[in-house]
């Protein structure tokens, strides 16, 4: 299994996506079948939403768009005709931004799929192995901690909830502090109380950390209360203060703060 993450760390707002290639396929290949002999790929737009795609048209056209602006059409019609017996391959969509069937990846993550065209067979297992997943979303907001986790064969042993929140998030194993750290953060801003644009968010604050402390030195500690089996928890909206005449952090300001109810059950 090759993995392929783009724009994963842009510091601007961008889209943020990735290639999942498997040459594990057990003999199952998924196949397009053509009409008349002919398959037409319509294209399409890859934006900001977060989406999964194994679906064998769904990667055929998302690597159309990329081979028709990076001069590949040829090698990905030859990958189609010799997989799916098509006597002719028709792209029917422009990247031309004028046309009625302008069809794009976002620029942020356009060069996503060049890993996919590094020979024929890694083009033939993107497109056509029922185990390689597209992958598209953006950095304005997180993933789902569980929206990688596609392996059909995966297992939960663990569930993590929070009162009035409507999700919750798995795990195959007991999460390590730190994963249950950034989920509780993740469900945390998906609370009633906490509907902020992304460069607002609460986050768990662990006394162990080195940095944070206020301006005072004083340990900002998001873990206080435990009681029922159900834990409370504060988590921290945060900014950084900076010493007069100086670059320096010099703490963090507390700029608000929300407590919240969870549980980790066994499943």
């Amino acid at each position: 299994m090759e993995n392929i993450r783009h724009s994963v760390f842009e510091t601007n707002s961008s889209s943020t996506h990735s290639i999942s290639i498997s040459s594990e396929s057990n003999g199952i290949y998924e196949t397009i079948e053509p009409v008349d002999g002919v398959i037409t790929l319509i294209g399409g737009e890859f934006g900001w939403a977060w989406d999964q795609y194994n679906s064998a048209m769904v990667k055929a056209n998302y690597a159309a768009i990329y081979a028709m602006s990076n001069g590949l059409t040829e090698m990905l019609t030859d990958i189609l005709k010799e997989h799916t017996g098509a006597k002719e391959v028709v792209l029917s969509f422009s990247n031309d931004y004028d046309s009625d069937h302008y069809s794009y990846i976002d620029h942020q993550s356009h060069d996503c799929c060049g890993a996919a065209f590094l020979s024929k067979e890694s083009l033939k297992d993107f497109i056509f192995n029922p185990k390689s997943w597209l992958f598209t979303g953006n950095d304005n907001e997180e993933a789902h901690p569980n929206f990688y986790d596609v392996d059909s064969d995966k297992n939960y042993c663990f569930e993590l909830k929070m009162n009035d929140v409507d999700d919750s998030i798995k795990f195959s194993e007991k999460p390590s502090a730190e994963k249950l750290h950034e989920a509780i953060s993740y469900l945390g801003n998906k609370h009633p109380k906490c509907n902020l644009d992304y460069s607002e968010r609460y986050t768990v604050c662990d006394p162990n950390s080195w940095d944070l402390h206020d301006i005072h030195g004083v340990k900002i500690n998001s873990f206080e209360r435990y009681a029922n089996g159900i834990t409370e928890i504060t988590l921290f909206r945060l900014e950084s203060t900076y010493a007069p005449n100086t670059t320096g952090v010099s703490g963090k300001k507390i700029k608000a703060s929300i407590t919240v109810k969870f549980s980790l059950n066994e499943i």
